[in-house]
């Protein structure tokens, strides 16, 4: 993603966050949109590496690799954010895409970042994956079991 498409993004949230309220009568009469106040994700579950996923459930080993993304939050080893805001575009049932602005924290400072989410569904075996995008640097996470 360019700087420019970044900033035009980072344009559009704002500007929607602005005019177009959850539970306003514009966003009901749209499919698409910012959702609800709480900002959680509609997954399929929760997603991660090894680590990420071990995190999730208890398991060891959990090293500092750990990345991991639920409904509530996009979380690493030492650092996570919650999702300020989040905006769905166009999308069907085995493939979403979010453009989020999360509200972080790690290391005693607080930041936000915009990031691409897509959870996407492979069509050979129907297993979901989600590829995260932040300056230009992809992640992609397996679907938890």
């Amino acid at each position: 993603m360019t700087a420019a498409r970044v900033a035009m993004l980072s344009l559009t949230c704002l500007s929607l966050l602005l005019t177009v309220r959850p539970g306003s009568a514009e966003e009901e009469r749209s499919s698409r949109g910012p959702l609800s106040t709480s900002y959680k994700l509609p997954l399929h579950g929760n997603y991660g590496n090894a680590s990420g996923c071990n995190a999730l459930t208890d398991k060891e080993p959990v090293s500092d690799d750990m990345t991991y993304l639920t409904p509530d939050e996009y979380k690493g080893w030492e650092w996570g954010g919650g999702f300020a805001f989040a905006y769905e575009s166009a999308s069907d049932e085995d493939n979403k895409d979010w453009t989020v602005i999360l509200a972080c924290g790690g290391e005693g400072e607080s930041y936000s970042s915009l990031v691409s989410i897509s959870e996407q569904k492979s069509p050979q075996g129907g297993q979901f994956t989600v590829t995260i995008t932040e300056n230009d640097k992809s992640t992609t996470l397996q679907l938890c079991q």
